[in-house]
């Protein structure tokens, strides 16, 4: 939005902008945000990668495919329907959205974790002693 507005200055320099009036840009924030945000989206996926390799190590192939998948997926689809309802993101959304992530990853690690315990109650027999 940014490039458009210094565009549209420049565009409108010697007709409705006198030539003797100089413009200075004092602050552009749309570089600051697309700085932060590529670094976000940066420590993203370096810790999507290692959660990912954390589970994979400890839990299994599966539910670190399921979490590497889930965390993009995740923020696609919010990104996707914040645009679609015109809201934009802050710091008190961005940190939900964080929380949800952490409460994403920690879902199928529990999930493995309760389905690697109840396959090794049934082999003892101790999942009739449950039920």
């Amino acid at each position: 939005m940014a490039r458009e507005v210094l565009a549209k200055v420049n565009a409108l320099k010697g007709s409705l902008i006198p030539a003797g009036v100089e413009l200075t840009v004092t602050r552009n924030s749309g570089e600051t945000a697309k700085e932060k945000s590529d670094e976000l989206l940066k420590h993203l996926f370096i810790a999507t990668v290692f959660v990912s390799i954390l589970i994979a190590i400890f839990l299994g192939l599966r539910a670190s495919l399921i979490v590497f998948t889930a965390i993009p997926v995740t923020l696609a689809l919010t990104l996707f329907v914040y645009y679609f309802f015109g809201y934009t993101l802050n710091r008190i959304t961005l940190f939900a959205l964080i929380f949800c992530i952490g409460i994403l990853v920690d879902d199928p690690i529990v999930g493995v974790k309760t389905s690697s315990a109840t396959s090794g109650c049934r082999k003892t027999g101790a999942a009739r002693s449950l039920t």
